[in-house]
């Protein structure tokens, strides 16, 4: 069962309005710790990368072209690249990608593909990376043929996968990571569809790594989602990203079993709750519950001076066990909150084993956990 569907309006204004009214007690008074810098140079080399090398094919698809993509990518070959021309490029359904390649757009690429929104359990994805590593999705603006897409990428048993710097906007799954090792997403836009919030759609989602480790996230904006970043990986590096206008801003979680069939027919969930991640850095406000929450089991992870602010709940909350979505989600336990430089940051701790370093604590006994 995913969490979205027993989100009904009652319990949506309960996250939003019900947990608003916290009393903050003292700041919390743990030794400070060392934070250690963001290292972003390794996301940059890769950006710097030649389009092609060595002697690489390089196949350009020019501007106003219509489900051409599938025999440009078979054109490029493993290694190659494909260029979209700028301009509106049209696909008629889902492109798969098999081999190892890039896939870039020059300014002003658009990639406009038709997914169908319901139902909403199926991955319809634009583009479906599937068993190829070291694939490269860079600088193209997507986008669906209708109100509403359903999945803009989806990354399947595609380890050391890039997306940097593009444009994703009005699909239900922005970006889904699948049983995809050291997947790496930055500089990206994602808007997703705000359908949810009327009832259209049961959901929307910004990036989501179901399955995989070492994920980095990096310097994404993120808005609209009912969660904007929920890495439920091991391992993973949440990084100067904002997130703003979702329900949960940035979540450590589990997805839920049988939440998702991808496009071969199975379907799947988090075999565990996020652990031994890092969200450091990130601008989290204007968020209708939490701007960042460590939930249903997630463990051993760190919160490390993140500007989290103005949101509807809590700036950053490390979950005790709760039914908040109408079904038991365990407590959090061993993570670390640093406030760092942050020291506003209003932060409550329900969790077991927790460390609270700095920030502004809620008082549990004024504002009971839930």
């Amino acid at each position: 069962m995913r969490l979205a569907r027993i989100l009904t309006v009652p319990i949506i204004a309960t996250l939003l309005f019900g947990c608003s009214r916290q009393l903050p007690v003292a700041p919390g008074t743990n030794a400070p710790a060392a934070i250690a810098p963001i290292d972003l140079s390794e996301l940059h080399r890769i950006a710097r990368q030649p389009l092609a090398s060595n002697g690489a094919k390089v196949v350009e698809v020019p501007a106003g072209s219509a489900d051409a993509l599938a025999a440009a990518l078979t054109a490029a070959g493993t290694n190659g690249t494909v260029v979209l021309k700028s301009g509106v490029h049209t696909e008629s359904g889902t492109v798969e990608i098999t081999n190892t390649v890039t896939l870039a757009g020059e300014p002003g690429a658009v990639l406009e593909s038709t997914t169908n929104p319901l139902p909403a359990d199926e991955v319809h994805p634009a583009l479906w990376v599937h068993g190829a590593s070291g694939v490269v999705i860079r600088g193209i603006e997507m986008r669906p043929a209708g109100a509403i897409g359903n999945t803009g990428v989806l990354l399947h048993n595609s380890p050391n996968a890039s997306m940097f710097g593009n444009n994703i906007h009005d699909y239900e799954y922005s970006v889904i990571v699948e049983k995809s090792n050291g997947v790496k997403i930055w500089s990206n836009r994602i808007a997703c569809s705000t359908a949810w919030l009327g009832g259209a759609i049961p959901e929307a989602l910004g990036i989501t790594v179901v399955n995989g480790s070492n994920a980095v996230i990096a310097d994404n904006n993120v808005t609209g989602g009912l969660f904007g970043i929920w890495p439920c990986d091991e391992g993973g590096k949440v990084l100067a990203n904002k997130a703003s206008s979702c329900l949960e801003g940035i979540i450590f979680c589990r997805v839920p079993a049988w939440s998702f069939e991808l496009p071969d027919g199975q379907y799947t969930g988090s075999s565990q709750s996020t652990t031994h991640c890092l969200a450091q850095g990130n601008e989290t406000f204007g968020n209708f519950a939490d701007g960042i929450i460590v939930i249903d089991g997630a463990h051993d992870s760190r919160v490390v001076d993140n500007n989290s602010h103005d949101n509807g709940a809590y700036d950053v909350e490390l979950s005790g066990d709760s039914y908040r979505f109408g079904f038991l989600t365990p407590s959090s336990y061993n993570c670390t909150f640093i406030a760092g430089t942050h020291a506003n940051v209003k932060v409550k701790d329900c969790g077991s084993n927790n460390t609270v370093n700095g920030g502004v604590l809620v008082d549990n006994n004024v504002d009971p956990c839930n």
